[in-house]
């Protein structure tokens, strides 16, 4: 009974979209409540990946809070511009590696800042980058601080909270507490386990968002199994 209940009364059970058709195929995109992997050798295109999702999730009205604990908020924005400029819609393609070295040309950034920059803060969601200067401590009790105001400035800002949660990359938590004996894999089971309760029952609001780890393979443990 409880099943039947729940399907009927269940709005939309496509999930975010990806925009990675295959993957959209496979697994009807990116549902609240679920855990997913983004897992690729270092310089694989993870966080590129990653930037994608969020560009597709908020061009669908979701909203995404993406935790970069190895590359700069500034870095990840620059990679966001860059994906947006690949609209149809835009006459001038951005690389982020152009914006980072600052070879781009008056006329291009005049493009980017007048064009580009203010039809990205006018989609239909938002997303917030939360870099290591932003978390005072590498605890639990930091990261609910910091979730909850990103979720406040959600409301504020949209009339509704995050979906969804990208945390780039698991293993930068590793050596989170440095006074501890356990070890690193234990550490980053904890870290998962924490960031799984917070997708089943964001910030003890019963309500669910979809949280992506991304994830840096061993090669050595690749190799193994």
């Amino acid at each position: 009974n409880k099943i039947v209940d729940i399907y009927k009364t269940q709005v939309d059970n496509s999930g975010i979209k990806t925009g990675i058709a295959p993957v959209d195929e496979a697994i009807g995109g990116l549902k609240a409540g679920q855990v997913s992997v983004v897992a690729g050798f270092t310089g694989m295109g993870k966080s590129i990946c990653s930037v994608s999702i969020m560009h597709s999730a908020i061009e669908q009205g979701y909203n995404v809070c993406y935790i970069s604990l190895e590359l700069s908020s500034q870095h990840l924005a620059y990679n966001m511009i860059s994906r947006h400029s690949l609209d149809p819609k835009f006459s001038k393609k951005v690389e982020h590696r152009d914006m980072k070295s600052k070879s781009l040309s008056r006329t291009d950034w005049d493009y980017v800042e007048k064009e580009i920059i203010p039809d990205l803060m006018n989609m239909p969601g938002k997303f917030y980058i939360l870099d290591e200067q932003d978390i005072e401590h590498y605890d639990y009790f930091s990261f609910d601080n910091k979730l909850q105001e990103i979720e406040n400035l959600c409301f504020e800002e949209t009339g509704k909270g995050l979906d969804l949660i990208i945390v780039d990359h698991i293993q930068m938590l590793a050596f989170s507490d440095q006074n501890s004996k356990l070890s690193e894999n234990t550490v980053i089971n904890r870290w998962c386990n924490y960031f799984r309760s917070q997708c089943l029952d964001f910030l003890k609001s019963k309500r669910q968002v979809h949280v992506i780890l991304v994830a840096q393979i061993n090669r050595q443990g690749y190799l193994k199994a």
